[in-house]
């Protein structure tokens, strides 16, 4: 219709559209220091004309119609992307310069002068070995090397725990912001699920990825409900939709944990360790292992292998001199000599007959010499294994090979016992002493309801009526025996198992081994006495 009512009311549709175009200027203006906000601008769009006759149509004016963002995905994507990288390159600095001043140079300090001064305070002893001052000298800038060394070794050790404490943080920031962004999926759906927008919500979103990126590579999409799907590099996901996961780390490598709907975990996997992960977290990640115990070609690798070979060099020379004072008769060592070993593992058919030619290995850069073949004890690599301690160890690799000791007991024949047979034995000193009152001879299947013995005066009972019909007695028997033999031991560090032939103990035969991995020390089986009741 027209007249003035229409005029009137084309003219209030105006003033409401662009006074909402100001309110949109005014919030671009508002957020102009906003990290992460995206530019916004109102449409506007022309009413639908009005018949007014003789086919004539009367404009309707202007109205708004879409708030809209600024926004360039495939730059906000390629800059992603390069913020991984660049999170990456400052995390390697960041940690790099925590490391950097622990092989500093420093002229009269560094480790480099140190052992010039060693060298050249040697070199005086062998000019001047018979003046105490020479000696003197040699052992002040031995003292000197062995403190920074020690000073070097406690710096790597901090370094360690710095970078650390910064992966902690930025592993518990990346799930945070997981979290954030599932929240997030979801408001966004539903803000925007009557038709409209949800422009701020977005722009946090996209800053949060932004966030996420630095800390990691990752890759990510928007489905066709507006929802992100967050993926790390290589597959794994981050955020789908409303759910999350959490990333960790230990042992230098980053784990992502599987977690069911509700959010409980269901196990951590291991993807990687290393700058390949990107981000500041992939940074430093690449550098704590370069600093991390137990690998022989990273930097604490190199510099416990430099102190190694100067103690191995330096008292192998020592030995060899003598002092201002002669030798007296006897000599007195502070040092235990380390036990024979034998190793725990078993042996791949027809692998023990095989020698292993000089120069196969090599550890640190240094060759191992011949290892030569041995049969199995068994099937265990009884002999082989010795053997191979012996070659590494011949090698001057700043490496010490051991096995973990194990000592079968194969005089005992347990399918032997019978009624009130008794026998006893010690483990390290430890005594254990077994007694049966209630078994007869084989295990046979005539016994009673019961087995009965004791161990140290301990009884243990075995109701064979309840037992599985195709239970062995015998079995039972040895099951209770072992455990409770490993109940007595529990404060040696030493387990006993029974032997079947392949593990290198004979079937029914008691074996003993440390149940610390790496544990060299020795295992004394002694004073086994029997007492059969037919004597």
């Amino acid at each position: 219709m027209s007249g003035i009512g229409h005029v009137l009311n084309i003219a209030k549709q105006a003033l409401m559209a662009h006074q909402m175009s100001i309110q949109v200027a005014g919030h671009n203006v508002a957020n102009v220091n906003t990290p992460g906000y995206s530019r916004q601008s109102l449409s506007l769009k022309t009413n639908e004309a009005t018949p007014v006759g003789n086919g004539q149509q009367m404009g309707g004016g202007v109205r708004s119609d879409e708030i809209s963002r600024h926004y360039d995905k495939f730059m906000i994507e390629r800059l992603s992307s390069q913020t991984s990288l660049l999170g990456n390159l400052q995390a390697q600095q960041q940690a790099l310069r925590v490391v950097e001043p622990i092989f500093n140079e420093t002229r009269g300090l560094g480790l480099n002068d140190l052992l010039n001064q060693f060298w050249d305070s040697w070199q005086e002893l062998s000019d001047n070995p018979e003046t105490l001052a020479s000696r003197q000298n040699v052992v002040q800038s031995g003292q000197l090397l062995v403190d920074q060394l020690g000073v070097m070794s406690n710096a790597v050790i901090q370094a360690r725990h710095d970078i650390g404490v910064n992966l902690d943080t930025a592993i518990q920031d990346v799930n945070s912001m997981t979290q954030q962004l599932a929240a997030l999926n979801v408001r966004i759906a539903t803000a925007e699920g009557a038709n409209s927008s949800a422009n701020d919500l977005r722009d946090q979103r996209d800053n949060l990825v932004q966030e996420l990126s630095g800390m990691l590579d990752i890759t990510y999409f928007e489905n066709k409900n507006g929802n992100y799907t967050v993926l790390l590099a290589d597959g794994h996901s981050l955020v789908e939709v409303d759910q999350h996961w959490r990333v960790d780390w230990a042992d230098g490598k980053l784990l992502w944990s599987n977690t069911d709907p509700s959010g409980n975990a269901q196990g951590a996997r291991a993807i990687g360790s290393g700058a390949e992960l990107g981000g500041k977290i992939g940074g430093w990640l690449d550098v704590i292992n370069e600093i991390s115990a137990g690998n022989p070609n990273n930097y604490a690798g190199r510099l416990d292998a430099l102190a190694n070979g100067l103690i191995r060099e330096i008292n192998q020379m020592h030995s060899s001199g003598a002092g201002t004072i002669r030798f007296s008769d006897e000599l007195i060592g502070a040092d235990m000599v380390n036990p024979t070993s034998t190793i725990t593992s078993t042996v791949a058919i027809g692998s023990n007959a095989q020698i292993i030619p000089a120069g196969t290995m090599t550890i640190n850069g240094l060759a191992i010499g011949e290892i030569k073949s041995a049969a199995a004890t068994h099937g265990l690599a009884m002999g082989k294994a010795a053997n191979a301690v012996a070659a590494i160890n011949k090698v001057e690799s700043g490496v010490f090979a051991r096995l973990t000791t194990q000592v079968a007991g194969s005089t005992l024949k347990i399918d032997d016992l019978k009624d009130n047979d008794t026998f006893s034995f010690t483990v390290n000193g430890e005594e254990i002493a077994v007694e049966l009152t209630n078994i007869e001879a084989g295990f046979a299947s005539t016994l009673g309801s019961e087995i009965i013995f004791t161990v140290n005066g301990d009884e243990i009972q075995i109701d064979v009526d309840v037992l599985e019909a195709d239970d062995d007695p015998q079995a039972v028997f040895l099951q209770k025996l072992k455990d409770q033999i490993n109940l007595t031991l529990r404060d040696q560090n030493i387990e006993a198992d029974i032997g079947d032939g392949s593990n290198g103990a004979m079937a029914n035969a008691l074996i003993f081994r440390n149940n610390r991995e790496g544990d060299e020390s020795s295992i004394t089986i002694d004073d086994l006495s029997f007492n059969s009741s037919e004597a």
